[in-house]
């Protein structure tokens, strides 16, 4: 792992793609980005259980990472925590901040003959809570689907009906913002 590269660990409660949080994890034995075409984009870190800032890895912090060349570093929300006495290590797994999603709802989501940009509009206004997502679509096709009592992240794929399975085309995670582009 280059030095560029290392982890940086985030607060919950202070979260940011531009500042560098509670520090580097520079004593990090290994730090895997894998993402699956239109579906989940997770993160699994190996890191001393005696490291420098071990006792920050806890659920709900924020680890960035740089996940791939073409983007900027990407944050990640820390959702399991599994310590090792043998070898002294923890091994940390988090998810893309999209996941967030998953806690804003939508009662009901109606669209009809409208385009891909449209869908996702109307999916950020009818979210609750409101949220700081940017949702986008290059998708200038029509389509139409109803969606009741699923989460955004669902709405946007993941579900029967969904916008991905609607639209087609390839969804795009860049930390706060998810497009839905041509292939």
């Amino acid at each position: 792992m280059e030095e560029n590269m290392k982890p940086i660990i985030q607060s919950k409660n202070d979260i940011s793609e531009s500042h560098n949080g509670l520090g580097f994890l520079n004593d990090c034995i290994s730090c895997i980005v894998s993402e699956e075409l239109n579906g989940m984009m997770e993160l699994e870190l190996v890191y001393p259980i005696e490291g420098v800032l071990s006792e920050h890895l806890i659920n709900e912090n924020v680890l960035k990472v740089k996940a791939n060349e073409e983007q900027a570093p990407q944050l990640f929300r820390i959702y399991n925590i599994t310590k090792n006495t043998e070898p002294d290590r923890i091994n940390v797994q988090a998810k893309s901040i999209t996941h967030d999603l998953e806690k804003c709802f939508i009662e009901k989501l109606e669209i009809k003959d409208s385009s891909g940009m449209q869908a996702m509009k109307a999916l950020m206004e009818l979210s609750n809570p409101k949220h700081k997502f940017q949702l986008s679509s290059s998708k200038t096709n029509k389509g139409s689907t109803l969606l009741e009592r699923k989460n955004v992240l669902e709405c946007i794929a993941g579900t029967e009906g969904s916008i991905l399975q609607k639209w087609q085309g390839e969804l795009t995670r860049d930390n706060y913002s998810i497009s839905l582009d041509s292939k």
